[in-house]
């Protein structure tokens, strides 16, 4: 198996931290290199920014991480288009970035967070601050719906959990009409029969839409202690960050980790 590269963008934030945590967690269980970034505004900022991440490496190397293989960029310019072009150039199999949530002024305009996952082809996992740091992660919840990239990114969730030893929960939206049941069935027995050919152990499960069914999702997730949710995004929005569903998931109250992946571009990861 190739190297994992994980990409972690940080602020120099509490947020900025617990993604890095997240993402040394991570590469800890899959054997992956952590690739910290910060964006500065002009060239003459890098020298403080490399400092700096280099205390924060240091500070992983002489605890719990010390055989972990660091690399650090720092680059002069903006997250929306800097994110991606080092992602790309280091072939990430992951973005592992902390979001501060939907708070003030954001619950009318949407998370920066949405905008920033559209910008980039790798799937994100997305932390919050007081996001869990857990030894491992042992289930994961997988929405899904009738999109045809369902099955391709069923692959990806897949190798996650292949990763990670885990095993998936696929739920998926109890529909009253007997087509759209019928082919969710269908659906969730093909994901079910996919990972099943790499030995992940699958289980699926069937949720109310009648209220708010981003509510139920993450209420199963809390109800299992699933340790992180992989959400497939669709949206063709011009400005997906108002996107109120994806949004409601990844800045969820429990702080669930979110991973987020592009269904237009899971033919593109590196994995």
């Amino acid at each position: 198996m190739d190297k994992r590269a994980y990409l972690v963008p940080h602020d120099f934030t509490s947020v900025g931290d617990a993604a890095a945590k997240k993402a040394v967690r991570f590469a800890l269980q899959s054997n992956a290199s952590v690739h910290f970034l910060h964006i500065v505004k002009s060239a003459s900022d890098k020298p403080t920014a490399t400092k700096k991440l280099e205390e924060i490496i240091n500070g992983f190397k002489t605890t719990n991480a010390p055989n972990i293989e660091f690399h650090i960029h720092v680059e002069a310019g903006n997250i929306f288009t800097d994110i991606a072009k080092v992602a790309d150039a280091i072939h990430a199999s992951l973005i592992i970035m902390g979001t501060h949530g939907a708070k003030g002024m954001q619950k009318v305009f949407g998370s920066f967070a949405i905008k920033v996952i559209t910008s980039a082809h790798a799937p994100f996992v997305i932390v919050q601050e007081k996001t869990k740091t857990v030894e491992t992660i042992k289930k994961i919840v997988f929405p899904i719906n009738l999109n045809s990239e369902t099955l391709q990114v069923s692959k990806i969730a897949g190798v996650l959990a292949t990763d990670f030893k885990s095993e998936v929960h696929v739920v998926a939206p109890k529909e009253k009409m007997l087509d759209l049941s019928q082919k969710l069935i269908i659906y969730s027995q093909l994901v079910k029969k996919e990972l099943a050919k790499i030995n992940v152990p699958v289980h699926v499960e069937f949720l109310d839409k009648t209220k708010a069914y981003h509510t139920e999702i993450l209420k199963y997730a809390k109800k299992i202690n699933a340790e992180l949710i992989a959400l497939t995004y669709h949206s063709d929005r011009m400005m997906p960050q108002f996107d109120p569903f994806t949004q409601s998931i990844i800045t969820n109250e429990d702080q669930i980790p979110v991973l987020v992946i592009n269904g237009k571009d899971a033919g593109n990861y590196f994995y």
